[in-house]
Parts: C-alpha cells; structure tokens; sequence
C-alpha cells in the first residue's frame, strides 16, 4: 500500500512543520504541551490507519511514537 507511506510521509511532515511554526511563533494563548500533544494525536490516528496494512510498512514506523 504505497498510498499509506505517502499518508506517512505527509502526515510527519506536517506535524514536524506545525511544531516548527509555533517554536517560532510562541503564541501565548497556545501551550508547546498543547502543540505536542496535538502531533501525538496525529501520530496515533495514523499508526491507527497503518495498522490496516502492516505488514506492508517498514518496522521503523511503528516505533515512531
């Protein structure tokens, strides 16, 4: 299933850039534990997704989390 890899790839990059931004940003309504908790969830919905196909996904993306 190539397309979950791609969903992978994408979904880590965005998560990276969202916690790049607010470093860089620092708005005070937002907490950094708030923006980290927010990429985890991301993280866990797609190692949810993921699981569908597993044995088709390297073993180094399960350990992400």
């Amino acid at each position: 299933m190539h397309l979950v890899m791609q969903a992978s790839v994408e979904l880590n990059k965005q998560g990276f850039f969202v916690a790049e931004v607010l470093k860089v940003l620092r708005p005070p309504t937002i907490c950094w534990r708030d923006a980290q908790q927010v990429v985890s969830n991301m993280r866990t919905h797609l190692s949810c997704f993921a699981s569908f196909s597993r044995h088709d996904l390297p073993s180094k993306s399960a350990s992400v989390r």
